[in-house]
């Protein structure tokens, strides 16, 4: 069953920035798809009370998934009300 979610764990949304060279900050965040405990992608972005930044989407060749996974992002922001969204 696919599953996508924003991760929670501070140390480990970091250590994901770092492997893909995007400086980590305090704003940082990632929503991961996984199917049980396989990771199918991710999506790494920064967030504040103004706007979202998309930093990088990953995904293996599947343009749907990456659409909803970057869907998925957004409505992180949303959920906040920050509606200003930039890649």
């Amino acid at each position: 069953m696919l599953f996508l979610a924003p991760m929670t764990d501070k140390e480990e949304i970091e250590n994901v920035f770092l492997e893909k060279g995007i400086a980590f900050g305090e704003f940082s965040g990632c929503v991961t798809a996984k199917n049980g405990d396989e990771l199918l992608g991710l999506c790494l972005y920064d967030l504040d009370a103004k706007k979202m930044t998309v930093h990088y989407i990953e995904t293996l060749n599947d343009i749907p998934l990456a659409d909803g996974i970057l869907r998925s992002t957004l409505h992180v922001a949303a959920e906040r009300s920050v509606m200003n969204a930039f890649y």
